[in-house]
């Protein structure tokens, strides 16, 4: 990989990882907002929220699937789509698969809950690891966009949400007694 796709990748694992430590935005958001907005996917931020939060903490919270995994898959579609996801379903689906083998092969599972098996005890442990997670995967994610599309490495990062500042609603989840 060159200098300009290493940069790009690491940028979007920073933007991942301040989006998650913000406590604005969980892991399938933070990666789709990061891969989206670094890589001119053209998702408005609202838009990039809504089709990824139902895939935070495993699905909705159930556990399953890692919602950074998630997340990432969402961008792998957005960007192998062309803009013609009719024509490159399969395609898509080739990409997510490979996504998948490789974020399977990189963290030993797909799964939420053992992912983070051995940090659920301890919060702040927990929040650590899901962020350095999140930055890794959006990484992982953004490596594999730019191979399919290296003309993305020249995308302007375009105006998004900012992630250092925290919402009214990220500011009271932290003062629940379940989170």
């Amino acid at each position: 990989m060159t200098a300009d796709v290493e940069k790009k990748v690491a940028a979007i694992g920073d933007l991942a990882r301040k989006h998650y430590e913000s406590r604005s935005y969980m892991c399938a958001e933070s990666v789709l907002l990061a891969l989206n907005s670094e890589l001119g996917g053209g998702l408005k931020d609202i838009h990039a929220v809504a089709l990824s939060a139902p895939f935070s903490e495993g699905m909705g919270g159930s556990g399953c699937t890692c919602g950074a995994l998630s997340g990432a898959i969402l961008a792998v579609g957005l960007f192998t789509g062309n803009g013609e996801a009719f024509r490159h379903r399969r395609r898509s689906r080739k990409f997510a698969n490979q996504f998948h083998e490789k974020f399977t092969e990189r963290f030993g599972s797909a799964c939420c809950r053992v992912l983070c098996r051995k940090v659920r005890h301890d919060t702040k442990l927990h929040f650590d690891h899901c962020a350095g997670l999140t930055a890794e995967t959006a990484c992982l994610a953004a490596r594999l966009i730019l191979e399919l599309r290296p003309e993305l490495v020249a995308a302007s990062p375009t105006e998004g949400v900012a992630a250092s500042r925290p919402s009214i609603a990220a500011i009271v989840r932290r003062w629940l007694p379940w989170r």
